[in-house]
């Protein structure tokens, strides 16, 4: 059975999507006439060399650029496509579902909040998997897997709120894992941890074999060479202002960030 035929009857692929890439055409999204999310994006994003780091302060567009890709956004201008193997879709014209299978979206804290927490870890991805075409053996399979990759083993019987802050977003990511993507996408993954929990939250990411595009207001991460980060887009005012590699964008941003504080400054 091909890659297609499959992800399409179980919408859980059995070989996790190849080349897969982004293809944003002039894109632009107003959340209304007077809130611009971004505007005038035109850039091809895919994972062929490493992970690729949209940096920028908050309000640059980050998030919004993340919601577009996912399809979770339908841009109110231009057209963003996801292709893998030859094939290509557009959320805004029916692809949504299609592009949910090759891409996984890492949830945010606040999304995963409405999940019941007096389920265990184990129990809370087993249910995720119920809405495909899986035996229980392969479900629990599946789960045991994803659980292992990301270090959850332990508290896999542990109800979801009784996990610290570092599992639960290890847990946000094995959940994005265990769809088995051709690709990710995380909106500020390490949000809100400490130094020591952000690396072993990036080094999991960052080394379970999918590529990871994901935004971060995260300068000394981007430049980790363990991380395998090739290229970093730099967002502000709704725009791609820059598109590089980790060196080169760390100083433009440094360099913006200068910027912005002479014009706070120079209003005083």
């Amino acid at each position: 059975m091909g890659l297609f035929a499959s992800l399409f009857k179980a919408a859980r692929p059995v070989t996790a999507p190849q080349q897969v890439e982004f293809h944003c055409d002039s894109v632009g999204y107003a959340f209304d006439p007077q809130s611009i999310g971004v505007t005038h994006i035109t850039a091809d994003i895919s994972c062929d060399q490493g992970n690729v780091a949209i940096i920028g302060l908050n309000g640059s567009g980050k998030s919004t650029l993340i919601g577009l890709l996912n399809g979770e956004l339908l841009p109110t201008s231009g057209h963003v496509f996801v292709s893998a193997e030859g094939k290509r879709f557009e959320a805004a014209h029916g692809g949504r579902s299609q592009i949910r299978a090759i891409v996984g979206t890492v949830q945010r804290e606040a999304d995963l909040d409405k999940l019941k927490h007096s389920v265990s870890v184990e129990e809370s991805m087993i249910d995720l998997l119920k809405k495909y075409r899986l035996s229980t053996v392969q479900r629990r399979a599946i789960t045991g897997d994803a659980l292992a990759k990301f270090a959850l083993e332990p508290c896999a019987h542990a109800p979801l709120d009784e996990l610290d802050g570092e599992q639960f977003h290890l847990f946000a990511i094995a959940r994005a894992y265990a769809t088995n993507p051709g690709m990710l996408l995380a909106d500020e993954p390490m949000r809100g941890l400490d130094e020591i929990s952000s690396r072993h939250v990036a080094h999991r990411l960052f080394n379970c074999g999918k590529p990871v595009v994901f935004a971060t207001h995260n300068v000394d991460l981007i430049r980790n060479d363990e991380f395998n980060i090739t290229r970093v887009l730099v967002m502000d005012d709704g725009t791609i202002a820059f598109d590089g590699t980790p060196e080169r964008a760390s100083e433009f941003y440094a360099q913006l960030i200068r910027s912005k504080y002479r014009q706070i400054s120079s209003t005083k």
